[in-house]
C-alpha cells in the first residue's frame, strides 16, 4: 500500500518536470537588441533672442557607439540667418586620455561646414559610449530682418570608423532647429531717448514681444525756454534743423509792436518793434496797449489839447480841494506841476483847428 502511494507520487513529480521542460523548450527566445547609434545636432531645438544676440552653441553628439576610432561630417546652415563663429573638436573621442588628431573643415562656402574630421592617434582600441564630437558656434546675421524665424543645422555625409577602418553601421542622423524670437520673455531693454529733456524708460518682453515703454519722458514740442524739449539735440530750434524758433509778433504783441517776426535767442523772444510814445487820435497804437489812446490832457473833452486845457490847470493850480476833478490828471489829490506836464506833453494833439 505504501509502495503504491510512493510510486504514484513519483509519477506526478515526473509529469510536472516533463511539463516544465516542454514549456522551456517551446517558448521562443526574444533577442535583446542594443540601442542603435545616433549622431545628432544637440540640442535638437533651442530658442534665442534677436535682441540679446547670444552666441548660439550646438554640439555634434554621438550616442550608444561601440569601438569608435574616427569620425567625419559635413553640416549646413542658412547663412542669411546665421553667421559661423567657430567650430572645434570636443572631448568624447579622447575622453579616455588618448591623443586625437583634428582636421579643421573647409569653410570657404557660406552655409557649409565641409569635411570636419577627427581620429584617435596610436590608441589600441576605439571608444564606447556617448558624448560630444564637435562644437559649432553661431551668431545671428546682423542683416536678418524677418523675425521671428526658424532655421536648421543639418548633418550630411557622416562617416564613423572603427579601429580597423570599417564603417560603423547603421546609425541615425538627427538635425537641429534654432528658433529666433524678437525677444525672450522676461528680457528688459532701455527705451526712449536720453537726449535733451527726454529720459529713457524700460520695456519688458512678454509673449516674445516688447511691451510699452514705461517710466520714460518723451519729447514735447519745442518752446522758447533754453531747453531741448523735442530731444533732437538742439535748443530752441525748429525740429531737426539748426534754425531758431520764430513766430509772428502779432501772437503776443499789439499795435505797432505786432509787425513782423520775433526770434528765440537763449530762451527769450526778441526782435519785434518797441513801443513808442502814443500819438493821440491818429488811428495808430504806438504804445502797443491795444488801442489808439485818447490823450490825457483833453480836460474839457473837445477833442483838442490846447490853451483852454492849460488854462483849466492854471485856474485850479495849487489847490488840494475844491478843484475841478477833471484837472487832477494824475489823481494825487492836488493840482500841481505833474498835472500841467500831462497837458503840455500832448499839447496840440487831437482835432485842433480841424
Amino acid at each position: 500500500m505504501i509502495r503504491e502511494k510512493v510510486t504514484g507520487n513519483l509519477y506526478v513529480v515526473y509529469f510536472i518536470i516533463l511539463f516544465c521542460l516542454s514549456l522551456f523548450f517551446l517558448t521562443p527566445v526574444i533577442p535583446v537588441r542594443a540601442q542603435q547609434t545616433a549622431v545628432s545636432v544637440s540640442p535638437s531645438s533651442q530658442t534665442v533672442s534677436h535682441y540679446s544676440n547670444p552666441t548660439i552653441t550646438v554640439n555634434i553628439r554621438i550616442d550608444d557607439v561601440n569601438d569608435l576610432y574616427g569620425f567625419q561630417f559635413d553640416a549646413t546652415y542658412n547663412p542669411n540667418v546665421l553667421q559661423l563663429s567657430s567650430i572645434s573638436e570636443e572631448a568624447f573621442l579622447g575622453s579616455d586620455g588618448e591623443t586625437t588628431y583634428w582636421i579643421s573643415p573647409n569653410l570657404t562656402t557660406p552655409g557649409l561646414i565641409n569635411d570636419a574630421a577627427c581620429s584617435r592617434q596610436a590608441a589600441l582600441a576605439g571608444i564606447d559610449g556617448s558624448g560630444n564630437l564637435a562644437q559649432i558656434r553661431f551668431t545671428i546675421n546682423p542683416s536678418l530682418t524677418t523675425i521671428p524665424t526658424s532655421t536648421q543645422v543639418r548633418l550630411l555625409d557622416v562617416k564613423l570608423s572603427d579601429i580597423d577602418s570599417n564603417s560603423i553601421q547603421p546609425f541615425n542622423l538627427n538635425n537641429g532647429t534654432i528658433n529666433i524670437e524678437i525677444c525672450i520673455n522676461g528680457e528688459i531693454k532701455s527705451c526712449g531717448s536720453s537726449i535733451g529733456e527726454c529720459q529713457p524708460g524700460n520695456q519688458t518682453c512678454s509673449g516674445n514681444q516688447w511691451g510699452t515703454c514705461i517710466g520714460g519722458v518723451g519729447p514735447s514740442p519745442e518752446i522758447c525756454d533754453g531747453l531741448d524739449n523735442d530731444c533732437d539735440g538742439g535748443t530752441d530750434n525748429i525740429i531737426d534743423t539748426a534754425n531758431p524758433l520764430t513766430r509772428f509778433c502779432s501772437i503776443n504783441h499789439q499795435g505797432i509792436c505786432a509787425v513782423g517776426n520775433e526770434t528765440c535767442t537763449v530762451g527769450s523772444w526778441g526782435g519785434c518793434p518797441s513801443p513808442q510814445q502814443e500819438i493821440c487820435w491818429n488811428g495808430i497804437d504806438e504804445d502797443c496797449n491795444g488801442a489808439d489812446s485818447q490823450c490825457e490832457g483833453d480836460i474839457n473833452g473837445d477833442g483838442c489839447i490846447d490853451i483852454l486845457d492849460l488854462a483849466a490847470v492854471a485856474m485850479d493850480f495849487g489847490k488840494t480841494s475844491g478843484f475841478n476833478p477833471n484837472v487832477d490828471l494824475n489823481s494825487d489829490g492836488e493840482i500841481d506841476i505833474f498835472d500841467l506836464v500831462i497837458v503840455a506833453r500832448d499839447f496840440g494833439s487831437g482835432s485842433c483847428g480841424g
